[in-house]
């Protein structure tokens, strides 16, 4: 059965860290987000919290953004999170477009790379995220190019180190 075998805190806990409030692990790395969002400063930026599964359990190895960098503006939450081997997403939705943030694995740590926008803005980008090997996949649940919040999934693949639009699946196809 299942059972606790490690239980994780926020280094730093605030009132309304929210912690924990998105996670997502492929069973090496976790991630998990801290929204800061309840009566908080609205210029507190979030902050994405890097764990490894180490001999000894899962330990924190790094830490996205420092005091006064910004992940993602304070007026948008953080939507989704998927963790696949050497790379982090974090999807940011809004009503009018979104956005997904990716960081990578490097020999001196994890890195934020690039941020993936769709070519034309799509309502709700980013909201969902699932990701396996090479491929991303984006969900924009309200994107009405089909019809009014029809819906659409954006295929990304990985092609070298850069992650390039492949295809947009909606109910149509």
């Amino acid at each position: 059965g299942w059972f606790l075998r490690q239980e994780l805190l926020a280094p730093e806990v605030r009132p309304g860290h929210a912690f924990g409030e998105l996670v997502a692990s492929d069973g090496r790395t976790l991630a998990a987000l801290a929204q800061r969002y309840f009566g908080t400063d609205a210029d507190d930026p979030r902050q994405l919290y890097i764990y490894e599964r180490g001999p000894s359990g899962w330990e924190l190895v790094a830490e996205h953004l420092a005091e006064g960098e910004r992940l993602i503006p304070s007026f948008v939450l953080v939507q989704s999170l998927a963790v696949a081997g050497d790379w982090i997403f974090a999807g940011v939705a809004s009503s009018e477009s979104g956005a997904v943030h990716v960081f990578h694995r490097e020999a001196s740590g994890w890195a934020q790379l690039d941020v993936l926008r769709p070519l034309l803005a799509t309502p709700a980008f980013g909201f969902t995220l699932a990701a396996e090997g090479d491929t991303l996949v984006v969900g924009a649940f309200l994107d009405g190019r089909d019809a009014p919040g029809g819906g659409s999934a954006h295929i990304y693949t990985l092609r070298g180190s850069t992650w390039a639009a492949a295809t947009i699946l909606t109910p149509d196809d």
